[in-house]
């Protein structure tokens, strides 16, 4: 089934909404949680969804990511921000989380 959703992968994933529902059904059905990314819709799962996605990772103006921190993940988006002074600096703002990776569980649910 996943081999299926990821043969020519940028335009199938590109199917959002489809292929997440695909995705968090096999992981739920596998009885494990799925990393993915490159659908540019950045998710972080949990005990029912069990799927995790990263984004597009890279945007014109971002990166986003899931940072694995202190025993939990979090969702995080990086960027260029620009203080009064007009120097510029790598900001990090999350977007989702901290979910505290024990509260997941061993396996699934």
């Amino acid at each position: 089934e996943i081999s299926e959703c990821l043969v020519g992968s940028e335009m199938c994933i590109r199917d959002s909404s489809q292929s997440e529902k695909r995705l968090s059904h096999w992981a739920i059905h596998h009885n494990c949680y799925l990393i993915t990314g490159h659908t540019h819709r950045p998710a972080l799962g949990n005990n029912t969804t069990h799927y995790f996605n990263t984004g597009s990772c890279v945007h014109p103006r971002c990166i986003t990511c899931l940072e694995i921190e202190n025993g939990a993940i979090t969702l995080v988006k990086w960027s260029m921000e620009t203080r009064p002074d007009n120097s510029l600096y790598v900001a990090r703002t999350p977007l989702t989380g901290p979910l505290p990776l024990l509260e997941l569980g061993s396996t699934p649910s």
